[in-house]
């Protein structure tokens, strides 16, 4: 025991301890799954003791120890990575006693952020551990630790809200556990969402859903759209004429063969993150709807679509695409939203018309007035711009 103390007192050689882990075979790891049990159990006594530096070295043990193991090609994967943390038999145990822990970390007010920013680290590698979400084992037996409220107030957190990579973290674990098997079983996180009345919660969540609502609008919409000068003119010219001299090879990566534009909104994998994550958290709440439409954020939600729709250009794009199409219909099914659809966005800032993609010169299209108008507008963007793309059935 004396031994493990003074360890967990040390600094981990973070670089060292994943090269270990890398750059041994899925063979190798399993025949040092003694060693690996013994370290792992260890930090788990660790992680909960009293004294703050032990616990934040132990919790960095098992985090890059995890990280190293879920990057790896196990022939059974679960079982195998079960196996080597602390054998099959003692998974349940291991991973309830782990996720209290951490639990407990992230609700403790005294903890500084850099310790709770390590435990979302850790929860985020589990949550990310299989392709397969609905697959992830790990997440079932994190489906027994109400997380909800303790994620909910680290939304709160203002250092939370001004590190968007840490709010984006928190979200991707919100959508995680709510749509672990949600068709299949009971999902006590979507149930917790969907019956949201708490007004301090309602806040909270309301706040955190228009910073998400501003960053995916100001990621797919410039702010400002700067005039060419005639220099920016004339180069135009140059660069209209110069494709007809070059090979044919230069012009085989054109939009019109599939390669997707430089800088395309719907191609950022945060574009899909932020899409995801106002999906959730209006899908799963009437409350969080209205809410919403009473902000004005609505309005700036659906301003985004028409350029997230208009060019689909491969399996990113398509995935984008079709994760607004089923927020529009969200929206659009709940007869409660009838009269808000019609209604005109009085609260929301002056809706202008996005820039046009195929040429600066085209005339602006008018602006949209009510929510109804935003969204014919965008599903029409999308049959206009896709009609004679090869896309997949359910889009259309």
């Amino acid at each position: 025991p004396q031994f493990w103390d003074e360890l967990f007192l040390l600094k981990v050689n973070i670089s060292f301890l994943e090269r270990c882990i890398i750059l041994s075979s899925e063979e190798q790891l399993l025949a040092l799954a003694p060693s690996l049990q013994l370290i792992l159990s260890a930090a788990l006594e660790a992680a909960a003791d009293s004294y703050l530096l032990r616990r934040v070295h132990a919790l960095e043990t098992i985090t890059v120890i995890f990280k190293g193991l879920f990057r790896k090609h196990f022939r059974h994967f679960a079982q195998d990575v079960m196996f080597v943390v602390c054998g099959v038999e003692q998974a349940d145990a291991y991973f309830q006693r782990l996720y209290a822990i951490i639990r407990k970390e992230l609700a403790s007010n005294d903890n500084p952020f850099d310790v709770k920013r390590m435990c979302i680290d850790l929860l985020v590698i589990i949550a990310s551990a299989s392709d397969n979400l609905n697959s992830n084992v790990f997440l079932e037996f994190l489906m027994r630790e109400p997380l909800f409220d303790t994620l909910v107030a680290l939304m709160e957190s203002k250092k939370i809200l001004e590190s968007p990579e840490r709010l984006h973290d928190v979200l991707f674990l919100v959508c995680s556990l709510c749509n672990y098997q949600k068709y299949d079983s009971k999902n006590p996180y979507l149930a917790e969402l969907s019956h949201i009345t708490d007004p301090t919660r309602l806040d909270v969540l309301g706040h955190v859903l228009m910073v998400l609502i501003r960053r995916l609008h100001d990621q797919v919409i410039p702010k400002e759209v700067v005039p060419p000068s005639v220099i920016g003119r004339i180069g135009s010219m140059f660069m209209n004429i110069l494709p007809s001299a070059l090979s044919s090879s230069a012009v085989s990566f054109s939009a019109q063969d599939g390669a997707p534009p430089a800088g395309s909104p719907g191609s950022s994998a945060l574009t899909r993150v932020l899409l995801l994550a106002c999906y959730e958290l209006m899908n799963g709440s009437d409350t969080m709807t209205a809410r919403t439409i009473s902000d004005g954020g609505m309005a700036l939600l659906l301003r985004a679509m028409p350029p997230m729709l208009r060019d689909v250009h491969d399996i990113r794009t398509a995935h984008t695409a079709k994760i607004c199409l089923i927020l529009l219909l969200s929206v659009t099914d709940r007869p409660t939203m009838n009269s808000a659809l019609h209604a005109h966005a009085e609260n929301s800032p002056p809706i202008e018309a996005a820039p046009a993609a195929a040429s600066a010169a085209a005339a602006p299209t008018p602006a949209p007035t009510n929510g109804l108008t935003l969204i014919v507008t965008a599903v029409v963007e999308f049959l206009k711009s896709n009609l004679r793309r090869p896309l997949q059935v359910d889009l259309y």
